[in-house]
């Protein structure tokens, strides 16, 4: 998943001017298709080590930043397709 993004992947939510989303891969039936994976590995791991608690809590506490995550580059990819 990460490896379609390239270049572009970085922790933070940076948006290059007049560069477009990508749409290949994955990404053309998932917008954030990269924090699905994510999302698994955090419940899986846990799970194959017996610790299914841990599993939840953290699943929990990603999904809390996964919505504000989500919407801050829902947001920021919003405001830079905007004509000015």
């Amino acid at each position: 998943m990460i490896g379609r993004l390239g270049r572009r992947w970085t922790t933070g939510v940076i948006v290059l001017p007049g560069a477009f989303a990508v749409r290949r891969g994955p990404y053309r039936w998932l917008k954030h298709s990269n924090y699905l994976v994510e999302a698994l590995e955090i419940a899986v791991v846990p799970l194959a080590l017996g610790m299914p608690i841990y599993a939840l809590v953290y699943s929990i506490a990603n999904a809390a930043v996964l919505a504000y995550r989500i919407r801050v580059e829902n947001d920021a990819l919003a405001r830079a397709t905007q004509p000015t």
